[in-house]
């Protein structure tokens, strides 16, 4: 018998690789998504916290603050943590962060969950682009780009599902349009939990630079 932490190959088999494609696909969807979502939602935060479009502008800032920090350090996250861990706690975060923007009772609460949601936002985007490149090399450049294609999808339809949601939400009665948030972010949040079941199952991740894979143990 073999210990679960046998030795796995440097490349990714066939079918590892149509895995990748798939969580890639997902992840990718997810983060467009999200971060195209905040200026659809500013007519439902406002409502919803009574601020002002300045103050809610301030929720993109504090997005792209966590995402500048999240990129600053994710190679030393990597590795600290390998791909499987950091990819993990990237998506926990962004789910998370969706989930406090939805459903925070405070305006700093929402401001709290952006960031969360920029910083594992930053770790992800450096760290799929990564691992595809090396994958999928020699052709690793064609896999970025073609994962990369659902960071687009996400990036119409979650918008789209805003403008969706808002309209039923005020046909029904203006005073609705606060509803908005908690239905769309929440969504983006049961996404990133799919993403991260598709992490955790995923057959093959590389190990980081430097760092050699486990020795397979011997059969008892």
């Amino acid at each position: 018998m073999t210990a679960p932490d046998a030795v796995l190959p440097d490349r990714p088999d066939e079918g590892a690789k149509r895995a990748l494609l798939a969580l890639g696909f997902l992840a990718f969807l997810h983060l467009g998504g999200l971060q195209a979502a905040y200026g659809p939602s500013f007519a439902a935060l406002q409502a919803r916290h009574a601020v002002g479009v300045a103050e809610v502008g301030a929720s993109v800032s504090a997005h792209f603050l966590g995402g500048f920090v999240g990129v600053l350090v994710s190679s030393l996250s990597l590795a600290a943590m390998g791909y499987r861990r950091v990819l993990l706690g990237a998506t926990m975060l962004t789910g998370a962060g969706a989930a406090a923007v939805g459903f925070a009772p405070s305006w700093q609460g929402v401001l709290l969950g952006a960031l969360l949601i920029g910083f594992g936002y930053g770790h992800a985007v450096v760290l799929y682009n990564l691992l595809f490149a090396r994958a999928f090399a020699p052709a690793g450049a064609s896999a970025v780009n073609l994962v990369n294609g659902a960071f687009g999808v996400g990036a119409v339809a979650l918008p789209a599902a805003v403008a969706l949601v808002t309209a039923r939400l005020v046909a029904v009665d203006p005073a609705r349009i606060a509803q908005a948030t908690p239905i769309v972010f929440g969504g983006a949040a049961l996404l990133a939990l799919a993403v991260a079941v598709a992490i955790a199952r995923v057959p093959w991740l590389p190990a980081p630079v430097g760092r050699p894979r486990p020795r397979a143990a011997a059969a008892t």
